[in-house]
């Protein structure tokens, strides 16, 4: 089943940020979820110290989970960098944490044409459906290291 979350993002007098998500109840129209959060930030501020520097209703996608592949690690990642479309000379960057290592090289590089690869990164091309950097598409990807 979909879920419906809150994601505040929270700010101390130090500059130091912390998060604080909580669970939603379902409602048939956007705005009725505006409302709450914009509710739940109120009384949050009246017992709060910390600032709300940021708040987001996050929807989840899935009705189900997806298997966790046994010896994952959200400690192996992988960078993928490119050119961006609209600016000649301006680069983004995206992540790939948990990169099956059966994509990486023995050189830690990892092969922008294998078909799994090509195909996740061919989200933030122009036809795809994400964005990287300010809003823009990738137009060719330079490269793709295992991280440290």
């Amino acid at each position: 089943m979909a879920k419906e979350w809150m994601s505040l993002t929270l700010e101390d007098s130090f500059g130091r940020l912390s998060n604080l998500r909580r669970e939603m109840q379902p409602h048939a129209l956007l705005v009725e979820y505006q409302v709450e959060i914009d509710n739940f930030v109120t009384a949050f501020a009246a017992v709060s110290d910390l600032a709300v520097v940021r708040a987001d209703f996050v929807q989840t996608g899935l009705d189900s989970t997806q298997a966790v592949t046994a010896g994952a690690n959200v400690d192996v990642g992988a960078t993928f960098s490119g050119w961006i479309e609209a600016t000649p000379g301006k680069k983004a960057s995206t992540k790939i944490p948990g990169i099956k290592l059966a994509k990486v090289g023995t050189d830690g590089s990892i092969d922008l044409t294998d078909t799994d690869v090509a195909a996740f990164l061919a989200q933030y091309a122009d036809a795809g459906d994400f964005y990287l950097s300010d809003g823009e598409n990738v137009a060719d990807w330079i490269r793709g290291s295992l991280d440290r």
